[in-house]
């Protein structure tokens, strides 16, 4: 599945875009909304990055929610990979800046 918001293509799994909304209550669509937050925070993710380099980006959503959002960069697309409601450290993190 792809779409284009503000000029930005992203792509998903339909398969992984069901999953995730069904464990954490949040449309991988909903969650590219966070790429749009001035205030994001996003970084490399050495853990998980075999295959492909991962990153993961701490940002709002346009209902105000924040979130967790993993995503690998393929091609001119960013690939959403999972999307979770941001833990206490990481709204931390968030609002230190």
């Amino acid at each position: 599945m792809q779409w284009t918001r503000q000029g930005l293509n992203f792509v998903c799994d339909p398969g992984k875009r069901l999953a995730n909304a069904q464990k954490h209550a949040i449309d991988l669509i909903r969650a590219s909304e966070v790429f749009f937050d001035p205030f994001a925070i996003s970084f490399f993710d050495d853990k998980h990055s075999g295959q492909e380099d991962r990153y993961s980006i701490i940002g709002k959503m346009e209902n105000e929610k924040l979130a967790y959002v993993v995503y690998a960069l393929r091609g001119e697309a960013v690939r959403l990979i999972s999307a979770r409601k941001a833990t206490s450290r990481e709204t931390y993190e968030y609002a230190k800046q």
